[in-house]
Formats: structure tokens, sequence, C-alpha cells
């Protein structure tokens, strides 16, 4: 049966699990923004008549002659500083198409991880142990690895990375006082690998350096990888959109105090010259036609919106078509099944002592001598839920045999341990728990004759 297709699509829960996604959402708009702001500014190119040398000289100089010298040669400075303002803007739109840490997927990231231990060169982690070691190895490790020799080897190494690209994917980070963390980011999972490897080869020479200079060992402890979402990623593109705004917001608000003449010259030197008015920028003999590009507006507001758009179906029909459980009223919608109260996944013991009183108070009432702790969720958060949730019945109900069955769906003995209990409480967590393994721990529970409870459900 397909329960999801049962229950109707809860709005409010949708719309605050978007909210909650908000930053990668951000991101998505801003990333697909950048790229159409780049793709209008080389689609823009427009051929315009180009003026003689002589008639640009003459309007220049009509120009500067209705400002004093002084108003004149801030105008002149102010043209510089935008020329060299937005030509810094263009560039960073260009490194945006071919950046593979902005072609990344903040929520398809492989990430390869070389986890380093240090401590005083005597070896005893106790010695100094309220110095912080790892940051400031990780500040050696950092300048290291990102030179320009070292990037360049490990760019090599990948085969189809710049140094750039090594400096924006590689990070160190100290987290711990005496742990530092080496970690390589891609969207493919043997380069992430590959990079790490070429970046812990190179990290001798930073333990070599730690000892002479910061009196710390350091050794390599593990290495590990992971796959999915990253924040990091999403906090490095976001940082790359917002100083790509910062130089354009700059460049354009250089000359929002001049005057209507200071403007009309301002405008004209960063139209027909390099910025300064000597420097006319059209060649005598040939006159061609210059080529005028421009960003779009347009363009990087469909680019914000269409990336916003997708990002929101994405997540929409991840919900809406998912298996797993929604809320905690589905299970009293589609099973029936009461809910004794829900925790928070972030701090499961918080509320507990309560659930565990109200849950106690019913054991005693049927003076039910056998409990069992069931659960389609084999989580962190709800080991942690169900183990407390175990001592803290067995206190309250000293009568009573009370145990939590990991495995009541694949394993012969758990199914057994069911079988000999007179009630069970379920403990279930949203977007971990599917509707159909709730529905087979119901089922098995009516085949053994095996009172319910209730249900705990940890969001």
């Amino acid at each position: 049966m397909n329960y999801k297709n049962e229950l109707e699509i809860d709005l409010i829960d949708l719309l605050k699990r978007l909210l909650r996604k908000w930053y990668i959402l951000g991101a998505c708009a801003l990333a697909l923004a950048i790229v159409a702001a780049a793709y209008s500014y080389a689609k823009s190119g427009k051929a315009q008549p180009a003026p003689s040398v002589s008639a640009v000289s003459s309007e220049i100089n009509t120009l500067k002659s209705a400002l004093s010298d002084e108003d004149a040669a801030t105008a002149e400075a102010a043209a510089e500083l935008y020329k060299t303002e937005i030509a810094h803007y263009y560039s960073m739109l260009d490194s945006a198409i071919s950046s593979a840490l902005m072609k990344l997927d903040p929520t398809n990231t492989y990430k390869a991880s070389a986890v380093y231990s240090v401590v005083d060169v005597s070896g005893d982690t106790l010695l100094n142990i309220s110095r912080d070691y790892a940051s400031s190895v990780a500040v050696l490790a950092n300048s290291e690895l990102k030179s320009a020799a070292n990037a360049e080897e490990i760019a090599k190494k990948t085969g189809s990375l710049t140094a750039d690209d090594i400096r924006a994917l590689l990070t160190v980070e100290a987290k711990s006082a005496n742990t530092v963390t080496v970690s390589f980011y891609s969207g493919d999972k043997d380069l992430s690998t590959t990079g790490l490897n070429a970046a812990v080869a190179l990290m001798d020479k930073v333990i070599t350096k730690a000892k002479d200079t910061l009196k710390s060992d350091v050794k390599l402890v593990d290495t590990y990888s992971s796959y999915g979402y990253d924040s990091i990623i999403t906090d490095k593109q976001y940082a790359f959109t917002a100083n790509c705004n910062t130089v354009l917001n700059t460049a354009r608000t250089i000359a929002t105090t001049f005057s209507k003449e200071q403007a009309d010259y301002y405008n004209y030197l960063i139209s027909h010259t390099d910025g300064t008015p000597e420097n006319v920028v059209i060649e005598a003999d040939t006159e061609p036609a210059p080529v005028k590009r421009s960003v779009s507006k347009k363009y990087i507001l469909l680019g914000f919106l269409g990336g916003g758009f997708l990002a929101v179906m994405y997540y929409s029909l991840k919900y809406i078509f998912s298996s797993r459980l929604r809320t905690a009223d589905d299970v009293n919608t589609l099973f029936n099944l009461s809910v004794i109260g829900t925790v928070n996944k972030s701090n499961v013991e918080k509320g507990i002592d309560i659930l565990a009183a109200e849950l106690a108070l019913d054991i005693s009432k049927k003076s039910a001598k056998s409990i069992s702790i069931i659960g389609a969720s084999s989580t962190d958060a709800a080991n942690t839920f169900k183990s407390k949730l175990e001592s803290l019945l067995k206190d309250k109900c000293a009568g009573s045999d009370i145990k939590v069955i990991k495995n009541v769906l694949g394993s012969e003995d758990d199914m057994k341990l069911l079988a000999d209990s007179e009630y069970a409480i379920l403990v279930e967590q949203t977007d971990v728990s599917k509707y159909e393994d709730i529905a087979s721990e119901l089922e098995l529970c009516k085949k053994y004759e095996v009172n319910t409870l209730g249900s705990l459900v940890i969001k």
C-alpha cells in the first residue's frame, strides 16, 4: 500500500521545511543570477558608431572647462577608479563561469578528509593542555598547502583543476585544541580523493615546520569521505557572489555625490577614455566601431527567480514523493495510533522526563509486566532517545520488564522478544521512518497479540 498517497499535502509543514532551507534556496538563486549576468554580458555586444578622436577630445575639453581644476581632478580620479573596479567585476564574472567552486552543487558534494592530531613535541597530550596547538598548525598548513608552488603541484595531480581551484576547494580547519582536519571538496568522488591524497603528501613539510617553529608534533590519525550537503561550499559560493556585488556597488556609487557638471564630465570620461582625458580610446586611422557590453538587470532577475524556483521545486517534489514519515500527525491519521508526544532531534532528552512519567502511569494502570520499545528508525538521535526512555521507565516501573528491540523487522530473535511482550511503544522519526515499516511493525504487534501504548515521534 502506498501510504503517502493516502495523505493530503500539509502545505504549512512544506512551507516550514522550505524556510529551513533558505540558505540553499538563496545560494541557488544567487548562483543562477551570476550565470545569467555572465551570459547577458557575453551576449550583449552591440556595435556603436565610433566618434573621431578630435570630436571626443573637443567634447572632453568643453565639459572640463565648465569645472574648476579641483572638481575636474576629482572627476578624473573617480573615472580611473571606476574603470579599475568595473574591470575587476567583469573579471570576477568570467571567473565564475570556469570556477570549479561555483560549479559545485552544495547538496551533492563529495568531501575527502584527513584528520591530524596535534600535541606537544614531548608527545604528552596533557602537557600544557591550555594551549591551542591546532589553530597555529591549521594556519601554517593552510598557508603552506595553498602556496603558489604547492597549489600548482596539487592541481597537476588532479589533472583537471587550476591552482586557484585548489585554493577554493581545499580547506584546513582546527576542529579542537588538538585536532586539525584537511578536506578536499569536489563533485566527483575520485577527484576529491585524488586532491586530498596530493595535499596529504605535502603535509610532511607542514609537519617539519610545526615541529621546528611551533614545537608541535603532528600525526595523521585517520582519513574518511562523505557525500551530500555541505554548508562550507554554500558559504564560499555566497562569499564569492557577495564580493562580486561589493565590487559592482563600489563602482556604481563612486560619483553619487557629484554635481551635474562633474557627473557629465565623469560619464564622458568613462565612456570614451581609459579614465584619463589624455588617453582617448579611439584609433585615429581605422576608427573601429567598439562593441558595447552590459549586464542585463532583466537576465539577473530572471536568473535569481529561476534559481530559487528550481530549488523550491526540487525540495517540494522530494517532500511530496517521499515515502518517509512527514509529520507526527501522520501516525495517527494513517495508523490510528495515538501520539504520546514529540521531541526535537537536536535535543532528544528535553522533555523526555514528562513523557516517561506519562508512560509509566499508563503502564501502572494496565499492570503491564513486559514492554518493548521498537521503531523503524535507527539514527543516533533515535537510539539515544530509546536508551534514555528505557532507563527512565525501568526506574519508574520497577516491577516491569522494559527492553529496547533494535531490529524487530529483520531479526528472528528480536521478533521473538516482541512476541513475548504484553505491550509495545513505537519510537519513530520524521524523514527517516518509512510508512511501510511502521505498518509492518503494527502488523507484527497484531499478529503476536501485543498491544500498543502509543507512539513517540522525533522531529
